[in-house]
């Protein structure tokens, strides 16, 4: 039944309740009925299943599969080592995720504890659990409401629905009922219905439930926050396609070893033996843990920029967002009213910056100081917003919001407010009510009695006998009133909200006032105005090749000015409103998205399907929210962002990315963040898998032509995990480079190896192990000492590849132009990994297990020579920081702060 379209009679008859309340009786039936009013929640993810869940990836069960064959097989040190990173993975991925989604529990917090209630005729407080449909409640300022009710009776109601609807100001709640039978309206106009959540700010009402549990609109929430499922981020589904593909590999290249060598005659075990040691050489048992380090320091990074990142793999996704869903209040503004305007009659008009602490500037018409201090202290008197803190924190009012902006604006501009007050003594006054849309009081001031007004400008219009300008009062005409009325229209249309203010003097024997014959002083427009860098943000982003979309509960006029503000909506734009959208078909939808940017009036439903079908259309999408009506939809999202100070717990937790400034500029910067950790995976992956293969194609030559195994399988593993390890981390941690916010976001679909990667990656490897081969086979040929000759290959490979670490710094050109001033880490990085190989080869502790053998002075410069001619572009960038003077290593710059000028 839609309970917004009915009489309080029909609503009673329907619920088969009275105005005095259910029986005890009744409402026991009806809870065995319906059961408790609360929201279902799901079990909540405990710690292990966060923990076993970091082995779910495709690549890591491969090497826990490893694993075991390696323990039996007997290659224990093998075995130990591989679950040892594999552990140490999964803890770095852990620690990130431990905070669980508890945002269906915190719906269940947001119900109210008590209710009050009218049971067998007497009021009484009840939790609010043991609410039940047909219950007559009792609503006053300050209370949470417990459960979706129909208003019977109201006083002065103001509700703050911004949990559910995300308008910004609290909405006024009356009796009336509106639409003709049949007609619907949207969440936010329906003036006589209060929801479950919600809070009530001022008055007082009598109301009588009409949905309670799972069937409120929170409920509702609650049920499509459940059925939004978590799908795998672009990362996840590249990082699979990456394990199958090594993982078929291996087994092509164990199956051609083994084969090979049974066809030449050697023992099959043996050569299972070999296939397994070749499996080592081709799986990169660093890669999991290089991908969750290089995603944890991009955590931090975006963290030291205001976005803190709550799931791992979501740090990546942004770089592949192609929409971004901008709520408008709180992310594109300020959230917060400010006086943008002054309007005194006949064109005199002043005007205010958004800068903080800008003062009023007189812009047309007859500049008049005296009117304009009488509007100003019009709108301190009638006002009761008080300062807040001590005195020197001057500027910080409690009150409404359009209050506290009237305060603002007359102490910018330099009124005395607390000698204005003190002055001019409150006698009397009529609060403002969603009925009469005014607010007027009476003052004892220097120069007698004073009534001031302010509220709606066409109440206050038929209020008005007179009205002042340039000193003097004029009457108020049909004319006159046409000409207000004109400026009223035009500052609405500039997405204002306008009060009007009026005063009279009244005599001091005066038994009774009344808010007649008042003088009009002028009308002032207040808006939220955007932040300063979301015009500037907005336009990076479109540069980036990504669509900015504003989807907002808001009025769509209000929606439409701030939209053409930051530059979201372009000239010839428009703006659809949820209850189109309610009207229309998926494939009407659908053309609207392909160019249209602006959506108003946005229900929880409504924001849930558009995201939906962002994702159908192939878009990667992030949404913005902070009210528990966006959280269906942020979960929905490839990428959910909440705002860390006007977001609720439900949208924080429920969020992939939390803005601690919620500021749009700053998501902005995340998705450079995201790009860069993109690009940088990109580097350590060629890297890592060049190396690996340059393992595999040594060990293959060897076999192929009947060589004893240039590497062992424990030299190998050193390799992978050390050697290979430390310069990956490093180019995971790459500065920013201007051009990733020069192109379009890399497709979702895009494999690894795509744009050339695996032609870069089998050529560096094919060098690789030729240069390695060649050196094994010469060394042994002239000293015939095997193990001579296996340390000689195993320092000519981590060599070369250490000199491949510079070249992959870059992939669009052969010959890098960075510097190694750029990347100190990977620096020390290649430094720490030379050293740890010098200590392997010399270190009597460590020979034995590696089988290595001490080089002669000549033998190291056979392997650095044939290293530099391998590695030569990775070599030369290495001398490129000297170009014009070498510059001072910046060996103190913190490793998170890639800040490059977008």
């Amino acid at each position: 039944m839609h309970w917004h379209q009915e009489t309080e009679d029909v609503v009673l008859e329907h619920l088969r309740s009275s105005r005095q309340g259910l029986s005890s009786l009744e409402v026991r039936r009806r809870l065995q009925q319906h059961g408790l009013n609360r929201i279902d929640l799901k079990p909540r993810t405990t710690a292990w299943q966060i923990f076993l869940s970091q082995f779910k990836d495709f690549m890591v069960m491969t090497l826990l599969a490893a694993t075991c064959v390696a323990a039996l097989l007997g290659q224990t040190t093998d075995a130990l080592a591989i679950l040892a990173i594999l552990m140490l993975n999964a803890a770095l991925g852990f620690v990130q995720e431990y905070r669980a989604e508890t945002s269906l529990q915190l719906l269940d917090r947001l119900s109210a504890p008590q209710a009050e209630v009218l049971r067998d005729g007497m009021q009484v407080s009840i939790d609010a659990q043991e609410l039940v449909v047909g219950d007559i409640i009792i609503l006053s300022s300050g209370q949470r409401i417990g459960a979706d009710a129909r208003i019977l009776e109201a006083s002065d109601l103001t509700v703050d629905e911004s949990l559910l609807t995300g308008e910004s100001l609290p909405v006024a709640k009356d009796t009336r009922v509106f639409e003709a039978k049949g007609a619907s309206r949207a969440l936010t106009e329906r003036s006589h219905l209060v929801h479950m959540g919600t809070m009530v700010t001022e008055g007082r009402a009598v109301a009588v439930v009409v949905a309670t549990g799972m069937q409120t609109e929170m409920g509702s929430i609650a049920g499509m926050l459940q059925q939004a499922g978590d799908e795998q981020t672009p990362l996840q589904r590249r990082l699979d396609r990456l394990g199958r593909h090594l993982v078929l590999a291996c087994l092509l290249v164990c199956s051609l070893v083994t084969v090979l060598g049974i066809w030449r005659g050697e023992a099959w075990f043996r050569m299972f033996l070999v296939g397994v040691s070749l499996a080592v050489a081709a799986m990169p048992e660093g890669l999991p843990a290089v991908v969750t380090v290089a995603l944890a320091l991009g955590v931090q990074r975006m963290s030291k920029r205001n976005a803190i990142v709550r799931r791992l793999r979501s740090v990546e996704t942004l770089g592949s967002a192609t929409v971004i869903c901008a709520d408008k209040t709180g992310t594109l503004t300020m959230n917060e009213m400010r006086v943008q305007s002054l309007f005194l009659g006949r064109g005199s008009i002043y005007k205010r910056d958004d800068a903080p602490g800008a003062v009023l500037r007189h812009a047309g018409g007859v500049a008049s100081t005296s009117q304009l201090e009488l509007a100003l202290s019009c709108s301190v008197l009638c006002n009761d917003a008080v300062k807040q803190g001590t005195p020197q924190r001057s500027g910080r009012w409690r009150g409404d919001a359009t209050e506290r902006a009237l305060m603002e604006v007359a102490s910018d501009y330099g009124i005395d407010v607390d000698g204005l007050r003190q002055r001019s003594r409150r006698l009397d006054e009529k609060a403002f009510s969603s009925q009469r849309r005014l607010m007027s009081v009476v003052v004892q001031g220097p120069r007698g009695r004073r009534i001031y007004s302010k509220g709606a400008p066409d109440t206050l219009f038929s209020c008005c006998s007179h009205y002042l300008y340039d000193g003097r009062i004029h009457p108020f005409t049909l004319i006159a009133t046409g000409r207000w009325e004109e400026e009223l229209k035009r500052m609405t249309v500039q997405g204002l909200r306008v009060l009007a203010l009026a005063y009279r003097d009244v005599g001091n024997d005066e038994g009774s006032w009344c808010e007649d014959d008042l003088i009009l002083i002028g009308l002032i427009g207040l808006w939220d105005p955007p932040r300063p860098q979301a015009r500037q943000a907005v336009a990076l982003c479109l540069a980036s090749g990504i669509i900015p979309i504003m989807i907002t509960g808001d009025h769509p006029l209000t929606a439409e000015i701030i939209a053409r503000h930051v530059g979201i909506l372009p000239s010839g734009g428009r703006v659809i409103t949820g209850s189109e959208l309610q009207r229309h078909s998926q494939g009407w939808l659908r053309r609207c998205l392909a160019k249209d940017r602006v959506f108003a009036r946005m229900s929880p439903e409504h924001k849930l399907r558009l995201v939906r079908m962002l994702r159908k259309m192939g878009h990667v999408t992030a949404m913005t929210g902070d009210g528990v009506n966006d959280a269906p939809a942020l979960k929905e999202a490839d990428i959910g962002i909440a705002m860390g100070i006007s977001g609720t717990d439900v949208t924080r937790e429920t969020a992939d990315i939390v803005l601690a400034d919620d500021n749009f500029a700053t998501i902005m910067a995340a998705v450079q963040e995201g790009r860069t950790i993109y690009e940088n995976m990109r580097k350590f992956i060629r890297y890592l898998l060049s190396c690996n293969v340059g393992e595999v194609l040594v060990m293959l030559i060897a076999v192929f032509l009947g060589w004893p195994l240039p590497l062992l399988p424990m030299q190998v593993l050193w390799v992978n995990l050390v050697t290979d390890g430390l310069p990956a981390l490093a180019l995971g941690v790459d500065p920013f480079a201007p051009e990733y916010m020069r192109k379009p976001p890399h497709n979702a679909q895009e494999g690894i190896f795509s744009r050339g990667l695996v032609r870069r990656i089998l050529l560096r490897g094919l060098l690789m192990a030729l240069v390695t081969a060649s050196v094994f086979m010469w060394t042994l040929t002239a000293r015939g000492d095997l193990s001579y000759a296996r340390t000689m290959a195993l320092v000519t490979l981590i060599f070369c590849q250490l000199f491949h670490a510079f070249e992959c710094r870059s992939e669009q050109s052969k010959w890098p132009s960075e510097g190694i001033y750029s990347n100190p880490w990977l620096v020390l990085a290649c430094l720490a990994s030379a050293l740890s190989t010098v200590l392997i080869v010399y270190h009597p502790w460590f020979q034995p297990y590696f089988q290595t053998t001490a080089l002669w002075l000549a033998d190291w410069l056979v392997v650095m020579g044939v290293a530099c001619l391998s590695g030569l572009p990775g070599v030369l960038s290495l001398f490129r920081a000297g170009r014009k003077g070498l510059p001072r290593p910046r060996w103190n710059r913190s490793v998170f702060e890639n800040r490059g000028d977008a």
